[in-house]
């Protein structure tokens, strides 16, 4: 029956009994890439999957689009897709990634190979090969632009004749084709409008169906980027089924992200027996004031905490956790904050909290001075885009009380810490001068001396069997730093203590 996908209701009811993983939110994360496999899918793809082959098969519609943004899963659909149409014998899966090619020609020839093949690997088809050749050429003769009339594809009887072969030969079929047509949203535009030629023409070819996955805004602008109104109404054209991807629930992404970063926490903070509520309170603040708008898709999520994973192995005992994973979430939203934060940094810590930095001062007049941050902090803010602009003022109000102080101002929700320079160097905050070039030392590992090296000199000098052979360690290690001045005098710095 139509309003069924029998044979297809078993599988899909296998699907949606998909066993999830016990520690689902570390092994989401693990990996930004597309998932391959049911077992995979802990966020329930399987009805979206099930409405999809509805309108390719059932309803046997010859183009369906599903559309998303990047991230958002749209090679995970066709990878599921692909992994449900396998058992079926009465279906040819034909998974392709369109921006392999190279070039408009190779992408029409590449395609209809691709096709030949998985027919042939079941079937014997005499003359299938020359005919999607010749297929092949009518398509990539003529080439509609945007805002023409679609013409006739087929105007001389030659090309007539071609196609009526053609259809002849996959009418013969017993199985429908399913093309899974990926990477569409990187494609140039000459090679998108053949694609879309060839799309269009579809429809004559019996038992050949396309599912197409592609970001509609990335083609509408390589269509037309002054005018993606048109550029839409021309996409609607080739894609009149368009299927959107259901967004990820906004509450399974802030536990994601709360799961993850305590575990995190847990296991490389330097405070990790108490410091669970500091941590906690201002994320959970974060996420509702300004990380829900940024971190929507799961890639996003994991490759935020693939990188702050690594860099706090490197120096998370170093540092404040709280800080190192705020700065970290500013780095991802927009690399060009994170870079200022570090050449400007007197504008974020206190050099007044400490003699040897007093020439950083831009005034000995703390009003003076609190004027010329604010104007400095301005003028770049106004740089960013507005919604950029708020997410990372609002990170940075969390780890920095000079953009607390700042964004009073513009009236933002705050969370800024005090500007208390005992408790800051006892936690050790970013925003403390003697702790804020320790945040950045995994980004600039030439500028600093990590506590990991000190640490690592250190067990060489106790291994040494004597004075002499220690002083050959210390030689050595300073034969090295001579070459970058800093790194040697944060060395000598630290060594006493150490």
């Amino acid at each position: 029956p139509r309003s069924t996908l029998f044979p297809y209701t078993t599988l899909f009811r296998s699907m949606r009994s998909t066993v999830v993983p016990d520690d689902v939110f570390a092994s989401v994360l693990e990996n930004p890439n597309p998932i391959t496999a049911w077992k995979a899918d802990w966020i329930g793809r399987a009805p979206f999957v099930e409405s999809v082959l509805q309108r390719a098969i059932i309803d046997d519609d010859p183009v369906v689009a599903i559309t998303g943004g990047f991230g958002e899963g749209k090679s995970s659909i066709l990878n599921l897709i692909k992994e449900a149409l396998t058992p079926c014998r009465d279906v040819v899966c034909v998974p392709f990634s369109s921006f392999l090619p190279g070039d408009d020609k190779t992408l029409v020839a590449s395609l209809l190979s691709s096709i030949t093949a998985a027919i042939k690997a079941r079937f014997i088809v005499p003359g299938m090969r020359r005919d999607f050749a010749r297929y092949g050429r009518t398509v990539a003769g003529v080439i509609p632009r945007m805002g023409e009339s679609l013409r006739d594809f087929f105007e001389r009887p030659s090309q007539a004749e071609e196609v009526a072969e053609l259809k002849s030969l996959l009418s013969r079929l017993p199985v429908r084709v399913i093309v899974l047509l990926d990477e569409i949203d990187r494609l140039h535009e000459d090679e998108l409008v053949v694609l879309l030629k060839l799309l269009r023409g579809v429809a004559d070819l019996p038992r050949l169906r396309f599912i197409c996955a592609f970001n509609k805004e990335a083609v509408a602008k390589v269509i037309s980027d002054r005018n993606p109104g048109e550029a839409y109404d021309y996409l609607k054209k080739f894609f009149p089924v368009e299927l959107a991807i259901p967004k990820i629930d906004e509450e399974a992404l802030r536990n994601l992200l709360r799961v993850r970063l305590d575990s995190l926490r847990q296991k490389y903070s330097r405070n990790a027996s108490e410091d669970a509520k500091s941590v906690a309170e201002p994320w959970e603040q974060l996420w509702i004031s300004a990380c829900k708008r940024y971190f929507t898709t799961l890639r996003r999520l994991s490759t935020y905490f693939k990188n702050l994973a690594a860099i706090s192995r490197a120096i998370g005992t170093e540092v404040n956790f709280l800080d190192l994973s705020i700065l970290e979430a500013v780095r991802q939203v927009n690399p060009s904050v994170f870079e200022f934060i570090y050449t400007q940094g007197r504008f974020f810590y206190f050099p007044s909290w400490r003699l040897s930095l007093w020439p950083e001062r831009i005034s000995v007049d703390d009003k003076e001075e609190r004027k010329e941050i604010n104007t400095a902090l301005d003028a770049f803010f106004s740089s960013l885009d507005m919604v950029t602009r708020e997410i990372v003022i609002q990170m940075l109000c969390r780890i920095f009380p000079n953009v607390g102080t700042y964004a009073e101002s513009r009236r933002v929700v705050l969370g800024a810490p005090t500007a208390d320079a005992p408790q800051a160097d006892r936690l050790k905050r970013i925003y403390h001068p003697d702790y804020f070039h320790r945040y950045f030392i995994y980004q600039v590992p030439a500028s600093l001396y990590g506590e990991q090296e000190l640490t690592d000199f250190i067990d060489r000098l106790n291994a040494a069997a004597d004075k002499k052979a220690v002083a050959i360690v210390l030689a050595e290690e300073v034969a090295v730093l001579d070459q970058i001045p800093l790194r040697r005098a944060d060395f000598f710095d630290r060594l006493p203590e150490a």
